[in-house]
């Protein structure tokens, strides 16, 4: 694997640890509601807070950094 796909696949990995960080900051309130889980990430504070913002970053940066490393491997 080159370093390019590597970092993707870190990048990626990004993502998923900060969603495992979120489901538990979301089991401190209580129970994990899967119906509305955004009206649940309002009612984090601290903590909780910095890692709803973190996985949002890191969703929202992916994509873009996945097709730049990509471009950049075939151009």
């Amino acid at each position: 694997m080159t370093t390019a796909m590597t970092c993707i696949v870190i990048a990626f990995g990004l993502i998923v640890a900060t969603r495992l960080m979120l489901l538990n900051e979301q089991r401190s309130l209580g129970s994990v509601d899967n119906a509305r889980p955004r009206r649940q990430w309002r009612r984090l504070k601290g903590r909780g807070a910095r890692v709803l913002e973190t996985y949002s970053d890191a969703r929202e940066a992916f994509a873009p950094f996945a097709a730049a490393v990509w471009i950049s491997q075939i151009g």
